[in-house]
């Protein structure tokens, strides 16, 4: 009887644990923190100089053949790229840092890495001049040399770069901002543009350059489906501005089997899907408004905490970074509906302009079509502590009475899913990232990091008016066998996602730093965590020196690296 009642008691505590640890959830662990210096003083290595807000990190690439690391920095003055050794994940160290020294380059905008390549893009000093990509082998560690093989010069303002997996072909997206041109002190906004760089024998590469005017003939066409002409220019003030000038081309990914490419255009909510061995456009698509009638959002920062609400608006995804992904065989493109206002100012462009105005604002200067909105909605504008705070786009929404008869936001505040091939909207987070933060994370719900002199829980709710959460950076890879989605928000917080099925599904949130003390205060002890997080990538397990998947984060606010293991930890409930 005694074995009986033991046996019974061992199988008791063994269904026990079978049914409080039946699943696991994908979380991060912290495996090392660096901040990388803003400059040398005089030149001196060994005389670093450290800050917050300096733009010391803000793009990264990983080679996974060498286990190296490249960082780059995003100033105008001292162009650093930091070469990482990443043997051991827990202790990185750098092995070398390149200055591009070159007086004609403005700062580094991009990076990728390839098996024989690492490419380094590189806006103009002059803002309306011509980019340039600069192709290096990868970092010798024995002879402790990195080598610029070519410098191949592209459109204006390269933003993002993308090798094909043979590393045979370079995709390069350039924005052609608008700005001020120093010539004429007159506003200027250049052509954006699409550059494939294809790599040959002869080792003189050929550059195709595609721009967009062929869609010029077919504005009309494009503004009825839904991409935004943001700036039409100022006849009065004798500015012209074509459709193909105001499309800015922010971030590109590639499909797996390297025949497409995919360049988001983020204020004018579209991407464009390129043939990649023909080199032609194939389709610009507008990526519609989200409707926001059954997700909660937030959209006051005179709140002090999350106010998480129903309101009858929409919003223009806008993504600032693509991820291309296979799921069940077929190829979704991923997006991080960060959002963008697009503002010029007679200093820096020679011109003023907003296409984004606060509600209440609208409201009281009669912008808004007051006989015909809901009046539950126009009460809310009126109130600063609902909507009469949130930016808005005083350039869409019109009715036939010239006035504003939808409210239109900025940014999808989470992340879709796009069928590959037709660029049909399959999946959207709906209100995921705003309410998993308002949970896990209430005192730093929707903050910022932009006043040292403030702690993280002063600067709570101070994005709300602007795109929420903000999300900008994503990587993806596959743990185990689970296909896996991280993202990164502005204010820090780090969201781990699977992908089973057609569908992003929420697994664990992650915020690094503390709370409790200054941002100046806390960024000196190492404890600012993760800010204004700009770059992100993903190392699986066959690639990773540990053997275990981690995913890499640059904080571009606070200059810094971040290593986190991606584990599975059972859940107890």
């Amino acid at each position: 009887v005694p074995e009986i009642k033991s046996t019974m008691k061992l199988a008791i505590v063994l269904l026990s644990i079978l049914f409080t640890c039946c699943n696991a959830r994908l979380q991060l662990s912290r495996q090392s923190y660096m901040k990388f210096p803003y400059q040398y003083t005089n030149g001196d290595p060994t005389s670093p100089r450290y800050g917050l807000f300096q733009n010391a990190a803000h793009k990264a690439a990983f080679h996974t053949v060498d286990k190296i690391l490249y960082v780059a920095s995003a100033r105008s003055a001292q162009k650093y790229l930091h070469i990482i050794d990443m043997n051991n994940p827990a202790a990185p160290t750098i092995l070398m840092t390149h200055v591009f020294e070159n007086t004609v380059d403005g700062h580094i905008t991009a990076l990728d890495a390839c098996s024989d390549t690492i490419a380094v893009a590189l806006s103009a000093a002059d803002p309306v001049g011509e980019g340039h990509i600069e192709l290096y082998t990868p970092y010798n560690r024995a002879d402790r040399v990195f080598t610029r093989t070519h410098r191949i010069t592209v459109g204006v303002n390269p933003k993002d770069v993308a090798h094909t997996s043979d590393c045979t072909r370079l995709v390069v997206a350039n924005s052609g901002a608008a700005t001020l041109n120093p010539s004429s002190n007159t506003f200027t906004d250049p052509e954006g543009s699409v550059t494939i760089i294809i790599r040959n024998d002869q080792g003189f590469p050929i550059e195709i350059n595609m721009d967009f005017t062929q869609l010029n003939d077919r504005v009309v066409d494009y503004i009825t489906n839904g991409v935004r002409y943001v700036f039409r220019g100022d006849h009065g003030a004798g500015i012209v501005n074509t459709f193909s000038q105001d499309l800015e081309p922010e971030s590109v990914t590639i499909s797996n089997d390297d025949r497409f490419a995919f360049v988001s255009c983020q204020r004018n909510n579209a991407i464009l899907k390129i043939d990649m061995f023909n080199q032609r456009i194939i389709e610009l698509y507008s990526l519609g408004a989200k409707n926001w009638t059954s997700f909660n959002i937030d959209t006051s920062d005179m709140n002090d905490a999350a106010n998480l609400r129903y309101h009858t608006v929409y919003s223009f995804y806008q993504p600032a970074q693509l991820a291309y992904s296979v799921i069940d065989g077929k190829g979704y493109v991923v997006s991080v509906d960060t959002g963008k206002m697009t503002t010029y100012t007679q200093a820096q462009h020679g011109y003023a302009f907003n296409d984004g105005v606060r509600a209440r604002v609208a409201w009281s200067d009669g912008e808004l079509d007051t006989t015909t909105m809901n009046p539950t909605l126009l009460a809310q504008i009126q109130d600063n502590q609902q909507l009469g705070r949130v930016h808005m786009s005083r350039v869409d929404g019109y009715n036939i009475f010239n006035k504003i008869g939808d409210v239109f936001l900025f940014g999808g505040r989470g992340i879709s899913l796009w069928d590959s091939t037709t660029m049909a909207h399959v999946f959207d987070s709906g209100d995921d990232l705003e309410r998993r933060a308002s949970q896990l994370y209430p005192n730093t719900f929707n903050g910022d990091c932009s006043n040292g002199n403030q702690s993280p829980t002063q600067q709570v709710d101070e994005r709300s008016d602007d795109m929420g959460p903000e999300p900008g950076a994503l990587a993806s890879g596959v743990v185990g066998t689970t296909p896996v989605l991280i993202v990164g928000s502005r204010n820090g917080v780090i969201y781990v996602f699977n992908m089973r099925g057609v569908s992003a599904n929420f697994e664990s949130a992650h915020r690094e730093g503390s709370t409790n003390d200054i941002w100046n205060n806390l960024y000196t002890n190492d404890a600012a965590g993760d800010q204004i997080i700009s770059d992100m990538g993903f190392v699986g397990a066959g690639n990773s020196p540990s053997g275990t998947p981690f995913v890499y984060v640059i904080g571009q606010a606070t200059g810094s690296l971040s290593v986190y293991n991606v584990v599975d930890v059972p859940d107890i409930f």
